[in-house]
């Protein structure tokens, strides 16, 4: 597989690019390397290698941005990335691998390559521990769990919304489809480079919850409405922080009458697991319209990330309102233009 090997420089034509490496152009993609994009399509060589894949334009340019840590990049001839992309590929400067047109299929997950992935370092966060000191990192005050989700459209999705919406931390337990699935990462539009994600096995993660006593908060269907969620919340004391310094209190944002939580998202067809569910200090439940049975989970989970916050609090307020939308419009204003 031919190709040319150069750093990002901030090129502007095929003719500007830098060849500071010691390929020369023509160079082939090396077998090691094609081997190592092999591995990484699996969830054992990508925790061996402790590398992950990151397709496409979008899902890389929000994986730079995030700071991520990369290898090198695999580019088809003829791709031209976007201003931002081109901006952030040159303050990172990794190595590029161009390749012919039509030889990212032999390699790329997906079905439609898009032209460009990048071989990233998997982020390594350590997993907070309580007590509390002062010399500790902050404490996660707002935890997703995804519990033995088997879709990794699904995982993705709520990897990303949970960045949007403030979430501290996301735990993927046991069962879980790898949230370093190339699909989960493309899924979550690469946010997952924004949020400390922890691999936990269920009983792991029980034991972590009694010692940091962070509200347990359990979607299922059969739970107490989403809709009194403020005064639910309000009758559960925030003890997760008992026998923490003051300068570990002080330090914390407050969050409203909000204790700090985690919210579980179950198995697709099976919902949560029955210890999670007996565990929890809450169990809620979306109201639906009659005759509907449930939501797919990305959405039910969106839903409670959003109710629970504080992502309603953290938006710019509005400048002014849009303006008001006629009810009963006349005939003039439903003219199509000729």
């Amino acid at each position: 597989m031919h190709g040319v090997r150069y750093r990002w420089d901030g090129w502007e034509s095929r003719e500007d690019r830098p060849f500071s490496l010691d390929g020369e152009p023509g160079v082939a993609l090396s077998r090691n390397r094609e081997r190592l994009l092999a591995r990484l399509r699996t969830r054992k060589g990508r925790t061996r290698e402790g590398l992950v894949l990151v397709e496409g334009p979008r899902a890389l340019a929000a994986a730079l941005s995030a700071g991520a840590q990369v290898r090198f990049v695999v580019m088809e001839a003829g791709l031209h990335p976007t201003d931002s992309l081109s901006r952030l590929l040159s303050r990172a400067s990794p190595e590029v691998v161009e390749v012919e047109a039509g030889a990212m299929d032999g390699f790329a997950d997906t079905e439609s390559p898009q032209g460009i992935l990048a071989v990233v370092e998997e982020p390594v966060h350590p997993l907070p521990t309580a007590p509390w000191t002062a010399d500790d990192p902050l404490p996660p005050r707002r935890i997703l769990v995804l519990d033995a989700l088997q879709d990794p459209g699904n995982a993705g999705t709520l990897i990303r919304t949970a960045v949007a919406f403030g979430v501290d931390a996301v735990v993927a337990l046991d069962g879980t489809v790898d949230p370093w699935n190339p699909k989960t990462v493309r899924a979550a539009a690469g946010e997952a480079f924004r949020v400390p994600i922890h691999r936990m096995a269920c009983e792991d993660f029980l034991e972590w919850h009694r010692e940091a006593r962070f509200t347990l908060v359990v979607a299922d269907a059969g739970g107490q409405d989403v809709r009194h969620l403020p005064s639910l919340l309000q009758r559960i004391p925030p003890a997760s922080l008992e026998g923490a310094t003051r300068d570990v209190i002080e330090a914390i944002p407050a969050n409203g009458h909000q204790p700090p939580w985690a919210l579980v998202v179950g198995n697709e067809g099976a919902g949560p697991r029955s210890i999670l569910r007996g565990a929890a200090d809450r169990v809620l439940a979306l109201p639906l319209a009659a005759g509907v049975e449930s939501l797919n989970a990305a959405v039910a989970g969106a839903v409670l990330l959003w109710e629970l916050g504080p992502a309603r609090d953290q938006g710019p307020e509005p400048e002014s309102l849009p303006p008001e939308i006629p009810t009963d419009p006349s005939p003039e204003q439903n003219r199509t233009p000729s």
